[in-house]
C-alpha cells in the first residue's frame, strides 16, 4: 500500500490520477487485486497487464518482487523489439500493397484525362458497370488479404 502511494504522488500525469484512485479503492475496501486489475481494464494494454498480473501472482506466492519485474521489463522490451523487427520486415508488403491498390485508380483516371471515349464505354454499359463492380469488389478483396498478410501478431 505504501509503494502504491509513493508511485500515485511520484509520477508525472496522467498516470498519477490512475494511481490515486487505485489507492483510494484500496483505502474503501476494495481489494488489492482487483483494483490493480481494474487499472490495467482501464489503461488497455496488454503489457500493463502483464506487469499488473506478475504484481498480483507475488503478492499471492511471495517472492522477490524486484527481480519478478525485472523480468517482466525484460520481457516487454524484448516483445516491443520483435514488434518494431516485424514492422520494418513488413515495410516492403505494406507498401506494395498500396500500390497495388492505388495503381487501378491512377490508370482509371489517367486513361479518362487522355481518352474519355475508350474508358467511358465503362460506365455507359451494363457490362462495364458490371466489370467496374467486380473489379472494385477483387480490389477490396485484394487490399484485405495483403493487409492480413502483412499483419503479424507478436
Amino acid at each position: 500500500m505504501q509503494a502504491l502511494d509513493t508511485v500515485a504522488r511520484e509520477i508525472p500525469q496522467p498516470a498519477a490520477v490512475e494511481f490515486q484512485r487505485v489507492v483510494a479503492e484500496i483505502r474503501l475496501g476494495r481489494p488489492t487485486d482487483d483494483a490493480l486489475e481494474a487499472l490495467a481494464a482501464r489503461v488497455g494494454s496488454a503489457d500493463f497487464r502483464w506487469a499488473v498480473l506478475a504484481v498480483n501472482i507475488q503478492r499471492e506466492v511471495g517472492g522477490n518482487l524486484a527481480e519478478i519485474l525485472d523480468n517482466v521489463a525484460d520481457t516487454l522490451r524484448e516483445r516491443a523489439m520483435i514488434r518494431r523487427q516485424i514492422r520494418v520486415l513488413t515495410a516492403e508488403g505494406r507498401l506494395s500493397a498500396w500500390v497495388l491498390a492505388g495503381l487501378p485508380v491512377a490508370i482509371a483516371v489517367y486513361m479518362f484525362v487522355v481518352n474519355p471515349d475508350y474508358i467511358g464505354l465503362l460506365f455507359t454499359h451494363t457490362i462495364g458497370l458490371i466489370m467496374l463492380v467486380g473489379a472494385s469488389l477483387l480490389l477490396v478483396a485484394g487490399i484485405l488479404w495483403m493487409r492480413k498478410i502483412v499483419d503479424i501478431d507478436v
